[in-house]
């Protein structure tokens, strides 16, 4: 089963995702770093849950040592990169 969270991002629903979740995909942009507010309240639960952090690139190449600055500071272990 696939739980989407939604917006307000600390709405009882994504809450509810989180906490049910066996694995917890975190979707964001390869070349912006920063934690997002989903990220955040991810973070600050307590579960379970796998995490994985997946990265889209705008471009086919990717610059080597940009996954490297996503990890320092996601503290989410496995990472899965993609271009469109």
């Amino acid at each position: 089963m696939l739980y989407v969270a939604d917006s307000p991002v600390n709405s009882t629903w994504t809450q509810t995702c989180i906490r049910q979740a066996d694995c917890v995909m975190v979707v964001g942009m390869g070349d912006d770093p920063t934690l997002g507010e989903y990220e955040r309240l991810l973070l600050s639960m307590k579960t379970t849950a796998r995490k994985e952090l997946v990265l889209l690139h705008p471009d086919r190449s990717v610059t080597p040592g940009t996954t490297r600055e996503w990890l320092k500071v996601s503290l989410i272990p496995k990472t899965f990169s993609s271009s469109s």
